[in-house]
């Protein structure tokens, strides 16, 4: 059980793709406040219909980047490390910003068979 995060302020629906939410920063927002698309360190999609996270990691340094998507999902959620686990989910670099973990699901920090960074 969560939180109703998709009635959350900050959860946006991704226009282009119905049943589709940003939780938090989205690829399109202007996170420097002056006015400049700068990109966010991580984005997170839900998808309604399958449940599913869909996290990506896009700065560096990857393991710092990834504590921030955890704490911050946690929050929204009002889940813990263990229920974290337990979601369907992903945590993916692009290739842009490590060519050696690109094409890996990292996990969370905490779970079994997580990623060490």
């Amino acid at each position: 059980m969560t939180k109703e995060f998709l009635r959350d302020p900050v959860t946006k629906s991704d226009p282009i793709n119905p049943g589709h939410y940003y939780v938090g920063y989205n690829k399109l927002e202007d996170i420097s406040g002056a006015g400049t698309s700068a990109a966010p360190p991580y984005v997170i999609e839900y998808i309604e219909r399958t449940h599913y996270f869909n996290v990506a990691l896009l700065q560096e340094p990857v393991a710092t980047v990834r504590q921030e998507a955890e704490q911050y999902l946690m929050g929204r959620l009002g889940i813990n490390q263990t229920d974290m686990c337990r979601l369907k989910y992903t945590v993916s670099v692009p290739y842009t910003v490590s060519p050696f973990y690109a094409g890996t699901s990292l996990g969370w920090s905490f779970c079994p068979g997580a990623v060490q960074l």
